[in-house]
């Protein structure tokens, strides 16, 4: 069946309006201006209780959004007609519908995996527990769709990896691992864990990353080093405070200098110059 008929788009753009604020619940903002000259002192028990009322209206409203996305958008991604609704293509409409990229591809991949569940289904499982399933084998996915309306995110992943072991699989669900970093270092971190791919021959970048850090995990680096003693000092300062000015003095110079090398040390690593600095493929920049 094709599904071009524009009241399957009425009522999906139904469903992602419900992503917006219900304003029949109040005409008043429930949080207070964002100028600090007037913002209370502290919320009362009772405005803290009003806000997680709403937000829980919101989490429901959001969950039924991204069930209604993956269920309705991965049909009319199947139909592939957007022309119908005045679009060039499956981007146009989804800007159209103003819903992020990622989200828009995300669910879709979901409605498309899971596509005999109903509306309803969908949105018995967790937001979390739905990416799980969508990373499983077709045949598997109707084995685990009980357990991923019952259990968490984290038990129904070890339920999955337990239920491969067992099969001979060595596959577990990914996840992602997400950490704010300078700018400078960015590109460095993504040439060294690909620099370790490649030289592993390793099926992923996250692979890379996870077996760079076990490498490493129970020894020191000069950076590690470095680390440790700039934070003895400071631990030890704070003990001596202002009892032993001239000691204290002294452990300030030392710390600066353990941090400037610290900087350089991390400096060098960035431009990649301890790469090949012992010729076995473990210089300080593999380890930094």
């Amino acid at each position: 069946m094709i599904y071009t008929d524009r009241k399957i788009a009425s009522v999906f753009r139904a469903k992602i309006q419900t992503l917006e604020y219900d304003s029949t619940v109040s005409a008043t903002p429930l949080l207070p201006s964002a100028e600090p000259q007037i913002l209370p002192p502290q919320a009362s028990t009772s405005d803290l209780h009003l806000y997680d009322t709403e937000l829980r209206k919101a989490a429901k409203s959001y969950k039924r959004s991204l069930a209604a996305i993956a269920y309705y958008g991965h049909r009319l991604q199947l139909a592939d007609q957007w022309g119908v609704f005045q679009c060039e293509d499956e981007e146009a409409y989804r800007e159209s519908l103003d819903i992020p990229r990622s989200t828009w591809y995300k669910h879709i991949k979901i409605g498309r995996v899971l596509h005999n569940l109903s509306i309803p289904e969908l949105e018995q499982i967790p937001t979390g527990n739905l990416e799980l399933l969508s990373e499983l084998e077709p045949e598997q996915i109707i084995a685990f769709v009980a357990d991923a309306k019952r259990l968490t995110y984290h038990q129904l992943a070890g339920v999955i990896t337990e239920f491969n072991q067992q099969c001979g699989k060595p596959y577990e669900p990914q996840t992602y691992v997400r950490y704010k970093v300078p700018v400078s270092s960015k590109n460095f971190l993504e040439e060294a864990v690909v620099e370790f791919q490649a030289k592993h021959n390793l099926a992923s970048p996250g692979r890379a990353l996870e077996l760079m850090v076990a490498d490493i995990h129970d020894r020191l680096n000069v950076m590690g080093v470095l680390l440790q003693i700039r934070n003895d000092l400071a631990a030890a300062q704070e003990l001596l405070g202002e009892r032993e000015p001239a000691v204290y003095s002294l452990l300030e110079q030392a710390r600066s200098r353990a941090g400037e090398a610290y900087t350089q040390a991390l400096s060098e690593a960035r431009k990649g110059s301890g790469h090949k600095s012992n010729g076995n493929g473990h210089g300080h920049a593999a380890h930094a």
